[in-house]
């Protein structure tokens, strides 16, 4: 696997409350979950599982969520 990289651009007039918009149609699957807890500095865990079909990746499953700890 290799990493690609995304400018993202911010939604507003630059300030850190801003929403960036993000390119998840061109990311992987699971992306739009676990981007926007971290995005809120949410604590939290996760899995993600792919399958490899010659040079392409497919998620096969995957789960995110608060950890037991968590306020």
């Amino acid at each position: 696997m290799r990493p690609q990289w995304f400018l993202v651009e911010s939604a507003g007039s630059g300030c850190e409350t801003d929403t960036p918009e993000i390119p998840y149609d061109q990311m992987w699957d699971d992306d739009q979950y676990w981007i926007p807890l971290l995005l809120a500095k949410q604590p939290f865990v996760g899995r993600a599982d792919f399958r490899q079909e010659g040079e392409v990746f497919h998620p096969k499953k995957w789960w995110f969520g608060l950890p037991c700890n968590s306020p």
